[in-house]
């Protein structure tokens, strides 16, 4: 199945050898499984909410009156439907409605159905043939049957109310047994690990399943909060997190981890261990952890407390990533100095300090890093101390007094590896620098005023920033950490005026900034780093904003020659007046390319480009604004290659684009008002007025809304619903009343779109079904009345109008399986009937007209065994009874369309000849239930072969393979009619491999999964599944294979044509039938994976593409082979 493809000749007679076996017949597709209640006149109360398949039966509550409502099993014929047993002789109940039953009555455990009774605990094997037995005999009925594990089952009796018992069973009565008597317990067993753990009162217990591995483990004082696993042990959270437990179900393995006197503030759980912050009877603050492997755990620290809080700070990182916080205590305590790399051993406090007296209560000094070093200051009887870090205990010292004051330290920065920092306050300021060490500590300057706060700027190994002397007044200074390198920059603002120096900035190894205070205000002024080095830009005017940096120079406009555009790099020569800018507002730049974008004024609004020199420095052009209210709104923003800003000309909002050249400088055609520019990649997004998104690349193709709520605003998220596609989104629209807009996304903005308008009453969460990539809704108005409508990725459309015009079909009991729908409906002449759909209109059909004429059959509860669909319905002669419908039966088998696996998938190929433009549908061919041809030419030519096998024992899959010879385009579909799902193929021209997928149908039923033998016997009969011309039936018509193909050298293209070889397998022509081109062939593998096995090999190189449709679940399988390739492949997993 797997082997390379082989020689043509070769294949042909492998295929004939192999493949051609004969077909199976069908049964009727709808059949009543069996008249549980007689047709006396009576009303019917089968009830099938608590369908439950176990092994290869499903168990079922009914009633035939006689009886009560009891269990009864089936597998799916009317022979193997029956009652289970009559555990309440006569009509009485064996589980009767009230107490309401739910389907935690029933539990499934190792294929088979456990459940109680008054008498006992019971156990239906889920195998045919198999029978109920007693396994356990109980004066009461057992509650809280709990699965532990693969094979054990835990539950309680209790004989009265003082008594509880607690149980353990394997399913046999030897392996039945109590375990132990309790007072009480609480209903809840919880399954943790292969263990059962449980509460008797406050008292944990756990069970092994073992008498001597059932004890317990604590007595709590205090309720359970929470527990949680860390690892294979379960972590307790007691009496409001004051207390936390481990258990790793043992006795010596519970035990307190940690008894909180007070309320822990903190507790957090990261990776195996458990952390928490709390005080003590002596109002400690404590860090504390656990991994809960021992008792006790693992006291990080004592964290002393800020006034009545845990104290909190951000932490300072040295590396490797080691973490430094400050604790501190009210009044005159000294504060603490804490580590921590994560672990106790490096968890620890390195020092106690007395903050500087400056501090208030709760207000630690801040820390500073930098150069693997951490300083801080504190202070003692008055003296300023400077401490330093490296984060250990011996690299943790205090490094010099500074001195009595009253001033409050300041850390400024660092000048290469040394700490710059200074002590301002009323009258006085002093500057110093320290290398961490004692020596290396000095004192810069002093100063007889307060030192500004204000911006420190580092060029090299030089910290520039604001001081004050009594000379020069606030001024710039520079500081290389020593007293030498500490001086007055330059006295800006000369005397005693100060120059308070502002809008700092770098343009290569010069730093500029204005000076907007004293005698020289507005003047520009740049710096190196040193005092003759830093000057006034003489050669240009008073400024009023420095607008950017330009590699080693600075755009200004100058506020005393009107609004002038000028360019310095600090020198005269470097200085020139580029252009006159309007006066209107300062200008906006950004950078584009390697030259500078600027905006300005606003009637009309200028737009101008500069490369830093005269000649290219030019207006490109002017946006009039209609008025003299023009305003730019927002921008400038670069995204690529363009720049984009929004300009509103007098309460005409527009977005423009720009690439710096008058004609790439337009606006954008937009519906409404654009605001929000926000740049990503090379795109600009943005919304538009009232509400939708959009994005654009500064073309008018490229502009377009990423969310399309149909240019309307979007007013807000009514209902989502997850589906594998992506969320879907019902949203409500501004002054729309009558219908939501569904939007469809994947969380990016490429893959948010809006896909259509639904009726909006009345919609609720209930109404949505996501079957697959679609969302099935309910919903009305007017024109349609109440009908189902479908979303899907390409849009949203009425599924189909059941009962045409206004009246409604009433949709109900709406249930999907796999990727469709069933659900009961009323077409208006019949009366609620079952239905079922893929999501499309075609594949949206009534199952049958159960109860004929207006009279309603009621349909609900469906639920899928197997290949059948069951349900309760009402056929008006036999009451409300069970239902099975074969949803392999009735593949539209075709000229176009192959039914396989015994009509369960459907396949239809197409085909494109790249060569002559020519294309069109495969015609099929099927040779086998598994196995189908497709031609595209000439019905005797042979072109594709596609096979779905039933790989389901191996990986629960059912697996596509086809084969081509040829190498045309084309693409088939695969459609599994059981589970409704879908897979394409794709096969580009010139490809003559065929291809495999072992996954494209999976298929978890049970009884599908078990049905012996793996492929279905060989079939004797036609039918369901009538295969067709360009379709393959396999199966008895429940696959359904189709081809189509493309041959890009000739620009041809078409649909494959199938021959059938057996009911599993079959092949494909293109062109002629006598030349084959591939085989597809679909094995029952159920016995293997629980699957349908799809194996396809290629006689041909074109382009093809298998589309394997499974008629029973709609579910589809879709093979692609790229022309000029020859292979085949093999799906395991694909139905």
């Amino acid at each position: 199945m797997g082997s390379p493809p082989l020689p043509p000749p070769a294949v042909r007679a492998f295929l004939l050898a192999v493949f051609l076996l004969p077909a199976t017949a069908a049964g009727n597709p709808l059949e009543l499984v069996r008249d549980i209640m007689p047709p006396d006149g009576r009303p019917g109360s089968l009830e099938l909410d608590l369908m439950l398949p176990a092994g290869e039966l499903l168990f079922f509550l009914g009633n035939d009156l006689n009886s009560g409502i009891e269990l009864w099993r089936t597998d799916g014929s009317e022979a193997g439907t029956f009652l289970v047993a009559d555990f309440c002789p006569g009509p009485c109940d064996g589980f009767p409605t009230i107490p309401r039953r739910t389907a935690g009555d029933f539990v499934v455990l190792d294929d088979a159905i456990y459940f109680s009774t008054d008498d006992g605990l019971w156990k239906a094997n889920g195998k045919p043939g198999s029978g109920i037995e007693l396994v356990l005999t109980l004066a009461e009925k057992a509650r809280s049957l709990t699965a532990v594990g693969e094979n054990l089952l835990f539950f309680h009796t209790s004989q009265n109310p003082l008594l509880t018992t607690l149980w353990v069973s394997d399913g046999t009565p030897a392996g039945s047994h109590p375990i132990r008597d309790f007072s009480i317990t609480d209903d809840e067993i919880q399954a943790i690990g292969g263990k059962a753990f449980f509460f008797q009162g406050r008292n944990l217990w756990i069970s092994d399943a073992t008498r001597e591995g059932t004890f317990p483990i604590f007595a709590f004082e205090s309720t359970v909060d929470s527990f949680f696993p860390i690892g294979d042990r379960l972590i307790l959270v007691l009496d409001d997190e004051q207390e936390l437990w481990s258990s790793d179900g043992t006795t010596l393995g519970t035990f307190q981890l940690r008894r909180f006197e007070r309320p822990a503030s903190v507790v957090a759980v990261t990776g195996e261990h458990v952390y928490a912050a709390y005080r003590n009877d002596d109002d400690e603050a404590l860090l504390w952890a656990s991994d809960g492997s021992g008792p006790g755990g693992e006291e990080l620290g004592t964290l002393r407390r800020c006034s009545n809080r845990l104290p909190h700070q951000e932490p300072v990182v040295l590396p490797p990533g080691e973490l430094l916080f400050v604790n501190c205590l009210d009044g005159e305590e000294d504060v603490d100095l804490w580590r921590s790399d994560g672990t106790p051993e490096g968890t620890f406090r390195l020092t106690s300090y007395h903050p500087p007296e400056t501090h208030g209560r709760d207000d630690p000094p801040a820390l500073i890093a930098g150069h693997g070093q951490a300083f801080f200051v504190g202070q003692q009887d008055g003296v300023y101390e400077l401490w330093r870090t490296d984060g250990t205990v011996a690299g943790t010292r205090r490094i010099a007094d500074l001195g009595a004051s009253s001033l409050k330290p300041r850390l400024l920065g660092f000048a290469g590896d040394r700490l710059i920092f200074c002590f301002t306050g009323a009258g006085a300021s002093r500057l110093f620098s320290s290398d961490g060490s004692a020596a290396g500590t000095v004192a810069l300057v002093e100063a007889a005023k307060r030192a500004p706060g204000g911006p420190a700027a580092e060029i090299g190994d030089t910290l520039i920033f604001p001081f004050y002397d009594e000379t020069h007044g606030v001024e710039l200074w520079r500081s290389d950490g020593t007293a030498a390198g500490t001086r007055l920059v330059a006295d800006v603002a000369r005397g005693h005026d100060d120059a308070f120096p502002q809008d700092m900035i770098a343009a290569g190894e010069k730093l500029f900034f204005e000076v907007p205070m004293g005698a020289v205000a507005g003047q520009l002024w740049r710096s190196d780093g040193t005092t003759t080095g830093t000057v006034p830009v003489d050669s240009v005017p008073s400024i009023s904003r420095i607008i950017a940096a330009y590699r080693d120079s600075v755009f200004i406009q100058s506020s005393e020659t009107g609004a002038d555009l000028w360019i310095t790099d600090g020198s005269e020569s470097g200085t020139a007046r580029l252009a006159s800018l309007p006066r209107h507002s300062p200008p906006r730049a950004t950078l584009l390319g390697e030259r500078m974008i600027f905006l300005a004024g606003g009637e009309p609004l200028e737009l101008w480009r500069s490369d830093g020199t005269v000649i290219g420095t030019l207006r490109v052009a002017s946006i009039p604004s209609n008025h003299a209210s023009g305003r730019l709104t927002e921008g400038p923003v670069t995204a690529g290659d363009l720049a984009f800003f929004i300009f509103d000309q007098n309460g005409e909002v527009g977005l423009w684009r720009t690439d710096g050249t008058l004609s790439g400088t337009f606006r954008l055609d937009l519906p409404s008002a654009p605001h929000g520019l926000t740049a990503f990649d090379e795109r600009i997004f943005f919304t538009v007025s009232p509400g939708s998104l959009w994005s654009s690349d500064g073309s008018a193709g490229g502009t377009a809304k990423v969310v399309d709520p149909d240019e309307i605003s979007v007013n807000r998220i009514a209902l989502t619903a997850a589906s594998s596609a992506g969320l879907y989104v019902l949203a409500s629209e501004a002054f729309i009343t009558d219908r939501f807009t569904v939007l469809l996304s994947d969380g990016s903005p490429a893959g948010t779109r809006r896909l259509g308008e639904v009726p909006r009453e009345p919609v609720g969460l209930r109404d949505l079904h996501p079957a697959g990539d679609g969302l099935f809704l309910v919903t009305s108005n007017r024109q349609h009345g109440r009908e189902i409508w479908h979303a899907g990725p390409t849009g949203v459309r009425l599924l189909r109008d059941i009962c045409p015009g206004p009246c409604s079909s009433f949709p109900q009991q709406l249930k999907v399986v796999g990727e469709q729908l069933f659900f009961a409906a009323s077409d208006g002449p019949s009366g609620l009937e079952p239905w079922l759909s893929d999501g499309s209109e075609a594949g949206t059909r009534r199952i049958a007209d159960l109860a004929p004429g207006a009279g309603s059959s009621k349909p609900r509860d469906f639920a899928l065994l197997g290949e059948r669909i069951f349900f309760q319905g009402d056929d008006q002669i036999s009451g409300a009874e069970l239902w099975a419908y074969d949803l392999t039966a009735d593949c539209p088998a075709g000229p176009e369309l192959a039914c396989l696996r015994g009509g369960r998938f459907e396949v239809t190929a197409r085909w494109r000849n790249d060569r002559n433009g020519s294309e069109g549908a495969g015609m099929t061919r099927p040779l086998s239930d598994d196995t189908t041809l497709f031609s595209f030419f000439d019905p005797s030519n042979v072109e594709l072969g596609l096979k779905v096998l039933d790989g389901r024992r191996a990986n629960q899959s059912f697996w596509v393979f086809f084969g081509a010879l040829s190498d045309v385009e084309y693409w088939i579909d695969v459609r599994d009619r059981v589970r409704g799902t879908r897979r394409g193929f794709h096969n580009p021209p010139r490809n003559f491999c065929g291809q495999r997928d072992l996954e494209a149908f999976p298929d978890l039923s049970v009884a599908a999964a078990r049905q012996p033998g793996g492929d279905p016997p060989p079939a004797t009969g036609g039918g369901s599944c009538t295969p067709g011309g360009e379709a393959l039936c396999l199966h008895q018509g429940r696959f359904r294979v189709e081809v189509e193909w493309r041959n890009r050298r000739r620009n041809d293209a078409g649909r494959g044509k199938a021959i059938p070889i057996s009911q599993q397998s079959g092949m494909f022509y293109f062109f002629r039938p006598q030349n084959l081109e591939l085989i597809v062939k679909v094995l029952d593998g159920r016995r293997a994976n629980g699957h349908f096995w799809v194996f396809y090999g290629a006689l041909t190189d074109l382009e093809y593409q298998i589309t394997v449709t499974d008629l029973t679940t709609g579910q589809q399988a879709i093979f692609t082979n790229p022309q000029g390739q020859l292979c085949g492949g093999r799906d395991t997993l694909a139905f």
